[in-house]
Protein backbone atom coordinates (compact mmCIF):
# COMPACT_ATOMS: atom_id res chain seq x y z
CA UNK A 1 0.00 0.00 0.00
CA UNK A 2 0.85 3.73 -0.93
CA UNK A 3 1.69 5.72 2.23
CA UNK A 4 3.52 8.65 0.86
CA UNK A 5 2.13 11.24 -1.59
CA UNK A 6 0.84 10.18 -4.66
CA UNK A 7 2.91 12.11 -7.26
CA UNK A 8 3.76 11.83 -11.08
CA UNK A 9 6.21 12.37 -13.72
CA UNK A 10 5.87 15.20 -15.75
CA UNK A 11 7.33 16.52 -18.85
CA UNK A 12 7.35 19.65 -21.19
CA UNK A 13 6.51 18.38 -24.85
CA UNK A 14 9.45 20.13 -25.69
CA UNK A 15 11.43 17.84 -23.61
CA UNK A 16 9.80 14.55 -24.40
CA UNK A 17 10.41 15.88 -28.14
CA UNK A 18 13.82 16.58 -27.78
CA UNK A 19 14.43 13.15 -25.91
CA UNK A 20 13.25 11.25 -28.55
CA UNK A 21 15.66 13.18 -31.26
CA UNK A 22 18.04 12.04 -29.07
CA UNK A 23 17.17 8.36 -28.89
CA UNK A 24 16.69 8.70 -32.92
CA UNK A 25 19.99 10.20 -33.60
CA UNK A 26 21.75 7.30 -31.05
CA UNK A 27 19.73 4.40 -32.97
CA UNK A 28 21.02 6.17 -37.00
CA UNK A 29 24.86 6.96 -35.48
CA UNK A 30 24.61 2.74 -34.78
CA UNK A 31 25.63 3.34 -31.33
CA UNK A 32 23.08 0.74 -30.04
CA UNK A 33 21.32 2.28 -27.18
CA UNK A 34 19.79 0.11 -24.64
CA UNK A 35 16.29 -1.61 -25.91
CA UNK A 36 13.63 -4.08 -25.04
CA UNK A 37 13.28 -4.22 -20.84
CA UNK A 38 16.80 -1.83 -20.75
CA UNK A 39 15.42 0.45 -22.90
CA UNK A 40 12.42 2.11 -21.13
CA UNK A 41 12.94 6.32 -22.09
CA UNK A 42 10.70 8.34 -19.54
CA UNK A 43 11.12 12.40 -20.82
CA UNK A 44 10.39 13.95 -17.50
CA UNK A 45 11.50 16.80 -15.60
CA UNK A 46 10.75 15.01 -12.09
CA UNK A 47 7.72 14.81 -10.05
CA UNK A 48 4.70 16.53 -9.25
CA UNK A 49 1.95 15.78 -6.53
CA UNK A 50 -1.30 15.65 -8.00
CA UNK A 51 -2.92 17.32 -5.39
CA UNK A 52 -0.74 20.42 -6.82
CA UNK A 53 -1.84 19.87 -9.81
CA UNK A 54 -5.73 19.67 -9.19
CA UNK A 55 -5.51 22.86 -7.25
CA UNK A 56 -3.18 25.03 -10.14
CA UNK A 57 -6.07 23.70 -12.67
CA UNK A 58 -9.10 24.17 -10.75
CA UNK A 59 -7.54 28.03 -10.13
CA UNK A 60 -7.30 28.21 -13.62
CA UNK A 61 -10.83 26.82 -14.29
CA UNK A 62 -12.21 28.86 -11.67
CA UNK A 63 -10.90 32.17 -13.14
CA UNK A 64 -12.53 31.18 -17.08
CA UNK A 65 -15.95 31.11 -15.01
CA UNK A 66 -16.18 27.30 -16.23
CA UNK A 67 -16.48 26.16 -12.27
CA UNK A 68 -17.81 27.96 -9.39
CA UNK A 69 -15.57 26.77 -6.37
CA UNK A 70 -12.37 25.86 -6.72
CA UNK A 71 -13.12 22.86 -4.12
CA UNK A 72 -11.85 19.71 -5.78
CA UNK A 73 -14.35 16.26 -4.59
CA UNK A 74 -14.17 12.83 -5.12
CA UNK A 75 -15.50 11.49 -8.23
CA UNK A 76 -18.65 9.71 -7.47
CA UNK A 77 -19.68 6.47 -9.37
CA UNK A 78 -21.13 8.14 -12.18
CA UNK A 79 -18.37 10.12 -12.91
CA UNK A 80 -15.90 7.96 -13.08
CA UNK A 81 -17.71 6.19 -15.24
CA UNK A 82 -17.92 9.02 -17.67
CA UNK A 83 -13.96 9.36 -17.22
CA UNK A 84 -13.46 5.59 -18.37
CA UNK A 85 -15.87 6.23 -21.09
CA UNK A 86 -13.68 9.21 -22.64
CA UNK A 87 -10.17 7.07 -21.63
CA UNK A 88 -11.64 3.79 -23.20
CA UNK A 89 -10.25 2.35 -19.79
CA UNK A 90 -12.73 0.05 -17.20
CA UNK A 91 -13.87 1.69 -14.73
CA UNK A 92 -11.28 0.61 -12.34
CA UNK A 93 -8.35 2.12 -13.76
CA UNK A 94 -9.47 5.50 -13.41
CA UNK A 95 -8.56 6.05 -10.13
CA UNK A 96 -4.48 5.41 -10.62
CA UNK A 97 -4.94 7.37 -13.98
CA UNK A 98 -5.23 10.61 -11.79
CA UNK A 99 -3.97 9.86 -8.39
CA UNK A 100 -1.61 7.00 -8.60
CA UNK A 101 2.43 7.86 -7.66
CA UNK A 102 4.64 7.26 -10.53
CA UNK A 103 8.30 6.46 -9.46
CA UNK A 104 9.58 5.76 -12.63
CA UNK A 105 13.12 7.72 -13.53
CA UNK A 106 14.59 8.96 -16.71
CA UNK A 107 17.76 7.46 -16.64
CA UNK A 108 18.27 6.24 -20.07
CA UNK A 109 17.28 9.00 -21.40
CA UNK A 110 20.45 11.10 -19.19
CA UNK A 111 22.47 7.84 -20.51
CA UNK A 112 21.79 9.83 -24.01
CA UNK A 113 23.17 13.31 -22.78
CA UNK A 114 19.32 14.37 -22.75
CA UNK A 115 18.17 16.42 -20.15
CA UNK A 116 15.13 18.14 -19.50
CA UNK A 117 14.65 21.84 -20.33
CA UNK A 118 11.60 22.40 -17.97
CA UNK A 119 11.49 22.13 -14.10
CA UNK A 120 8.45 19.87 -12.54
CA UNK A 121 6.37 23.22 -11.36
CA UNK A 122 6.27 24.46 -15.10
CA UNK A 123 2.54 22.53 -15.36
CA UNK A 124 1.82 24.58 -12.47
CA UNK A 125 2.97 28.01 -13.49
CA UNK A 126 1.32 27.50 -17.04
CA UNK A 127 -2.38 25.64 -15.80
CA UNK A 128 -4.14 28.95 -17.31
CA UNK A 129 -2.67 28.64 -20.27
CA UNK A 130 -3.70 25.04 -20.80
CA UNK A 131 -7.03 25.56 -19.77
CA UNK A 132 -7.12 28.93 -22.13
CA UNK A 133 -6.05 26.78 -25.61
CA UNK A 134 -8.77 23.63 -24.46
CA UNK A 135 -11.16 26.18 -24.19
CA UNK A 136 -10.44 27.94 -27.42
CA UNK A 137 -11.17 25.00 -29.01
CA UNK A 138 -14.57 23.34 -27.14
Amino acid sequence: MNTGPANWSVSHLDDTVALYIALLKSILDGKNPDHNREGYYLAASGNVSWDDMYDAFAGALLNSNVIDSPNDELADESAIKGIAKVLGCPDYHVPSEFGGKCTLTTKHGESLDWKSQHEPAHILRTAQQEVDFVLKFL
